[in-house]
C-alpha cells in the first residue's frame, strides 16, 4: 500500500551586501583594469580561483606566486575550491581574497580546506600585468600553462559578510587599512517546501512495518527571512571561530549590525580580534625581494628546473618587463601618442644591471642629445656596487630627473632585445612607459636618490634588499639629501599609496606621481615646451 506524507523543511544563508570602493589611482585604470581581467568573472557571479605569479621582473627564475579567489561565496563554491586545490599540488600558495560574502556554510567549509592545508590569507585582488598591448591569445596561453602574470591590489577591495570567515581560516591574515572589510547580521532564509514521499508498507502482526519510503515530488510553499540567530547556527559559527583562533566579540560585532548596512572593521578592531595577524597588508604575500632568502617561502616557485621550493611549473610565458638580468643599455625613446606629432614627451629608458661599463654609455647617450636633459626611466635590480656610486653622481651633476619605470618600446619585441643591435641615443624610437611591474632594489636605489627630482608610482617594487656592508651607501644617501634610515626599512612590498609617502618623507622621492605622469604629454601643447618635450634624431 502507498501513503503520500509531507513535510517541511528550511536552511540558512549569509546574505551579501557588496560595498565596493572604487578609487582610480590614475587616468585610463578602469579601463585597463577591465582589460586584464579576462580570466575572472564579475565580482557579484560565483567565486572563481586562478594562480598568479608575481610579474616582479626582478625575480626570476623564482617568483612568488598565489591562489586569487574572487566572486560570491556559493553553496557549491567549496566544491569547487576543493578541486582547485588537487591542481595546485603540494605547493603552498596563500590565499588573496575579494569577495561580497554569500553562504556562511560554505565559507566555513573554505576556512577549514585553507586552515588543513596551512595556507596564508589576505584580502587583495589581481592586476594582470604579463601581457604586451597587442599580443594575441597571450591570456589564452597563460591559461593553458595554469598560471598568469601580474601584480597584487592590496587597497580599495573589499571582503565582506561571510568573505571575512574565509579570511579567518588563514595561518597568517593580511589585510590593508585601505581594504574594507565588511561584517553585518546573519540572515537565515527558510523556505517552506510541501514534500511527496511514496511509502511502503506491510502490516505484521496488526503492526504497521515501512518496507520503503522515497521522494516522489516537491512543491515550494514559500520563504521569509528572518535576522533572529538561530542558537544552533551561532554555536557552529563560534565554535568554528574558536578553532581559528578568532575572537568571540568578531561575531558579537556583526550581530550588532543590521543586516541592510555593512560594518567596516577598521585595523585596530580586526587586531583585537585576532582576525589579522599583523598589520602589513596582503603585498607582503608577494614583496620584492621575498624569494631571495633562504628558506625560501613556501610560495616561492622555481621555473628554473633546479628545484626550488615545492614543484617546478611545467611550462610558463616570460612576462614582458625587460631585460634587468642583463647589462643596462640606455635607449631615448618618444612616446607613441596619436595627435603630437615631433612634439611628444621622450625620455632615456635604463634597463638592465649596473656594470663597469654603465657610466660611460650614460655618458654617450647625453653627448648624443646635444644637451638637452630628458628624465631617466629606470628598472634595474642593482649590480656593481663602484659603478653605481659613479653613475649616481654623474647623474646628479647633468641634473637629471629620475623616474621608476618600465619602458616598452613599439618596435623592439615584447623580450626587448630587438633593441639591443640598435644604437644608442641616436635612434628613434617610439614607445610607453609603466610603473607596474617596475622595479629599482638594491644598487638601482643609488641612481634613484642622485635625481635632482625621484618618481615612483604604484605597483612598483622599491627597496634596498638586506643590510648595506658599506659605508659608502649611506654616505651617499646623505649627500644627495636622502634620509639613509631608508636602507634599513627594506625589503619593500609593490608601492600602495602608502608606500610612496613613507618613501615621500624619507625624501627618496620627491613628489608621489608615477612615470605615468611624466610621459602623458600634457605639457609639450604649451609655449615653451620643456626639455622633455623632444623628438630624437632620426
Amino acid at each position: 500500500m502507498a501513503k503520500l506524507l509531507c513535510s517541511s523543511t528550511g536552511r540558512h544563508r549569509l546574505l551579501a551586501l557588496a560595498t565596493l570602493l572604487l578609487v582610480q589611482f590614475m587616468t585610463g585604470m578602469a579601463a585597463a583594469a577591465k582589460k586584464a581581467e579576462p580570466v575572472i568573472g564579475d565580482i557579484d557571479q560565483p567565486m572563481q580561483f586562478a594562480i598568479v605569479r608575481s610579474n616582479n621582473s626582478g625575480c626570476e627564475p623564482i617568483c612568488p606566486q598565489w591562489i586569487w579567489a574572487r566572486g560570491a561565496i556559493e553553496p557549491g563554491t567549496p566544491a569547487v575550491f576543493k578541486r582547485f586545490l588537487k591542481k595546485v599540488g603540494k605547493l603552498k600558495l596563500p590565499v588573496v581574497l575579494s569577495s561580497p560574502g554569500g553562504d556562511i556554510d560554505a565559507a566555513l567549509a573554505m576556512g577549514r580546506m585553507i586552515r588543513e592545508r596551512n595556507l596564508d590569507t589576505g584580502v587583495g585582488t589581481a592586476y594582470l600585468t604579463g601581457c604586451p598591448a597587442g599580443e594575441r591569445d597571450c591570456f589564452a596561453k597563460q591559461k593553458q600553462a595554469g598560471v598568469y602574470f601580474g601584480v597584487i591590489i592590496a587597497n580599495n577591495v573589499y571582503c565582506n559578510s561571510a568573505c571575512p570567515l574565509v579570511l579567518a581560516g588563514g595561518v597568517r591574515r593580511f589585510a590593508s587599512g585601505w581594504a574594507y572589510v565588511g561584517v553585518h547580521q546573519i540572515t537565515t532564509t527558510y523556505t517552506r517546501e510541501r514534500i511527496f514521499y511514496r511509502e511502503k508498507y506491510k502490516i505484521v502482526r496488526g503492526k504497521k512495518r515501512v518496507t520503503e519510503k522515497r521522494i516522489v515530488g516537491r512543491k515550494t510553499l514559500g520563504s521569509y527571512q528572518s535576522t533572529k540567530l538561530p542558537k544552533a547556527t551561532e554555536r557552529k559559527v563560534q565554535a568554528y571561530l574558536k578553532e581559528m583562533g578568532i575572537a568571540r566579540s568578531y561575531l558579537a560585532t556583526a550581530q550588532g549590525t543590521p543586516a541592510a548596512d555593512m560594518r567596516k572593521l577598521d585595523q585596530s578592531e580586526m587586531l583585537g580580534m585576532n582576525l589579522v595577524t599583523g598589520d602589513a597588508s596582503v603585498g607582503e604575500l608577494a614583496r620584492g625581494g621575498l624569494c631571495d632568502a633562504l628558506p625560501l617561502a613556501g610560495n616561492c616557485v622555481d621555473i628554473s628546473g633546479r628545484g626550488g621550493a615545492a614543484e617546478a611549473v611545467s611550462f610558463l610565458p616570460r612576462p614582458a618587463t625587460g631585460q634587468t638580468s642583463e647589462p643596462m643599455r640606455f635607449i631615448v625613446v618618444q612616446a607613441d601618442k596619436s595627435g603630437c606629432d615631433a612634439r611628444c614627451p621622450a625620455w632615456i629608458s635604463a634597463e638592465g644591471r649596473v656594470d663597469d661599463k654603465t657610466p660611460a654609455l650614460l655618458d654617450e647617450t647625453l653627448k648624443s642629445l646635444g644637451g638637452r636633459k630628458l628624465p631617466l626611466v629606470v628598472s634595474s635590480t642593482g649590480g656593481n656596487l663602484d659603478a653605481a656610486l659613479r653613475l649616481g653622481r654623474a647623474i646628479r651633476m647633468s641634473g637629471l630627473v629620475v623616474v621608476v619605470g618600465r619602458t616598452d618600446v613599439v618596435d623592439c619585441g615584447s623580450d626587448g632585445r630587438g633593441c639591443a643591435s640598435k644604437p644608442a641615443g641616436n635612434a628613434r624610437y617610439r614607445g610607453g612607459a609603466s610603473s607596474r611591474s617596475a622595479v629599482c632594489t638594491a644598487e638601482c636605489t643609488i641612481l634613484l636618490a642622485s635625481g635632482i627630482q625621484r618618481l615612483a608610482g604604484q605597483f612598483s617594487a622599491i627597496g634596498w634588499k638586506g643590510a648595506p656592508t658599506a659605508e659608502q651607501i649611506e654616505t651617499h644617501f646623505k649627500e644627495m639629501g636622502v634620509n639613509p634610515r631608508f636602507l634599513s626599512e627594506g625589503p619593500w612590498e609593490l608601492l600602495d599609496e602608502r608606500g610612496q609617502w613613507r618613501l615621500f618623507r624619507m625624501n627618496l622621492l620627491t613628489a608621489t606621481l608615477g612615470v605615468e605622469a611624466v610621459v602623458e604629454g600634457r605639457e609639450c601643447k604649451g609655449q615653451p615646451a620643456p626639455n622633455l618635450c623632444y623628438t630624437p634624431p632620426t
